[in-house]
């Protein structure tokens, strides 16, 4: 810790909803530490840790870079998003975070879809997988472009699901795959979700005036038991008791489904990563 300039490392544990968090913060010369969280099924404990280290000292680097009047910090949280997640244990790690107030540490909480963000105020502006699941979508890009200066730039990646599907010449894996895989994107869709947010940046930019806009996408192959796989994986945990309960699929649907996806001769072709850009006209 002292060998990478690290000034802070906090641990908390939460006994009632099973918190275990940590906050690392690497260096506040410019500011109180910026950064977020991440929540992973770490192995243990010292894993979590020497990530959160790892993090904390990237955010000051970035920080310096953006030319931001703040220090790098990074949180963790040892548990499986897919399992783990609930009102409980986030509003514990809130209890946590609003306790380690003070010179190194500043919580702040915004809506970008309801507060206003200082107008003519920033380079650069940045949203990765967040627009498409905010009703509020277009109120949030309004106010992430209005906090631009004149010549400032903003990026924007969302998902595109059109290009999700496995290889069709296995009918009966891709059969199992997309009856579940549809049944989600049913469910999200109904909840307010865009998955064909990604596809209208480029024309979403353009409306709002900016100039120099360009989008590009991004596909890759997911094997069964990947890292990619994982992120299916989460989604059909966390949404579970929701898809029965809705009869769009079965248990055993379910279940058919995850075991495709820990299949290493199964792979499946991931949704479309938009980047999109654009330039808010100098003055």
């Amino acid at each position: 810790m002292q060998a990478a300039g690290h000034e802070e490392l906090v641990f908390w544990r939460d006994r009632v909803t099973g918190l275990r968090a940590i906050i690392a913060i690497h260096d506040t010369t410019l500011g109180p530490g910026l950064g977020g969280t991440r929540m992973l099924p770490y192995r243990t404990e010292a894993e979590a840790i020497e990530d959160a280290l790892r993090l904390s000292a990237a955010m000051t680097l970035k920080s310096a870079a953006a030319g931001l009047d703040v220090g790098g910090g990074k949180a963790v949280i040892i548990g499986d998003p897919a399992r783990d997640k609930s009102e409980a244990l986030f509003r514990a790690y809130g209890r946590f975070l609003e306790s380690l107030g003070g010179p190194l540490l500043k919580v702040q909480q915004h809506d970008i879809g309801a507060d206003r963000l200082p107008e003519a105020a920033f380079d650069l502006a940045h949203a990765r997988l967040v627009l498409s699941h905010l009703p509020s979508r277009e109120q949030a890009l309004h106010t992430m472009i209005t906090a631009l200066k004149p010549g400032g730039w903003i990026v924007i990646e969302d998902f595109d699901w059109s290009s999700k599907a496995p290889d069709p010449a296995d009918t009966t894996a891709a059969a199992d795959f997309n009856k579940v895989q549809h049944a989600i994107s049913h469910f999200m869709t109904e909840r307010g979700v865009d998955g064909t947010y990604g596809r209208q940046l480029w024309g979403r930019l353009r409306a709002h005036g900016l100039v120099e806009v360009d989008a590009v996408g991004r596909v890759t192959m997911y094997q069964g038991g990947s890292p990619g796989a994982e992120l299916f994986l989460a989604a059909v945990e966390q949404l579970r008791t929701a898809l029965i309960q809705s009869r769009l699929v079965t248990e055993q649907e379910i279940e058919s489904y995850r075991a495709l996806l820990g299949n290493e001769d199964f792979a499946v072709q991931s949704n479309v990563m938009m980047t999109a850009w654009g330039r808010r006209p100098p003055a």
